[in-house]
């Protein structure tokens, strides 16, 4: 007759064997699965700056096409930048953020000469009642002070166009926008 505690024993190993192969794959496994997520995560990180990126190049290539930032590029612009502080350091930030404000103060002066523009054109003055309506004189001196703001507006407007095509300026790699932005680009690694 046979021995049942040697069956026992065999059947417990071989148990004991399976359990330990299972927990070796399922390790093997994990770690495989953890190195797919993180190439993931990355992978999305790169495809958050790369929108940032493409998002920048339109501003500058809308720019480039009219002369002049165009303030739903730069408002576009600026909402594909709401997470980048997660996704880039304050230092490849500043010049995007600073493209965003000259922008912003280019449209308030282009506003202001453009309505400065139809007042002196339209020959329309404010006056008070009392006061009654302003002489040819005063006329003519709003009118020189009008254009005085017009030309110190435009000169502004200059200023920004100038430095923004300073910003801009070179081949891709040497922008200096772009470089610590391109820093942080890079690709996940391979699996």
């Amino acid at each position: 007759m046979e021995n049942p505690n040697f069956w026992t024993a065999v059947a417990s190993v071989t148990i004991a064997l399976l359990t330990v192969g299972l927990f070796v794959l399922q390790w093997r496994q994990h770690a495989h699965d953890k190195k797919v997520a993180n190439a993931n995560h990355r992978l999305a990180l790169h495809d958050k700056r790369l929108e940032v990126i493409i998002a920048v190049e339109e501003f500058l290539s809308d720019f480039y096409k009219t002369g002049e930032p165009d303030m739903y590029k730069a408002s576009t612009m600026m909402f594909r930048l709401r997470d980048a502080d997660l996704l880039f350091p304050e230092e490849a930030l500043t010049s995007i953020k600073e493209f965003r404000s000259q922008a912003g103060k280019f449209y308030v002066l282009k506003q202001r000469v453009e309505h400065l523009q139809k007042t002196e054109m339209s020959g329309s003055v404010v006056y008070s009642v009392a006061d009654g309506p302003p002489s040819d004189e005063e006329l003519a001196k709003r009118r020189e002070i009008a254009s005085a703001e017009i030309s110190d507006k435009r000169d502004e407007m200059h200023e920004i166009s100038t430095w923004i095509l300073a910003q801009s300026e070179g081949q891709r790699d040497d922008m200096k926008w772009l470089k610590p932005l391109r820093e942080q680009m890079k690709f996940p690694p391979r699996l």
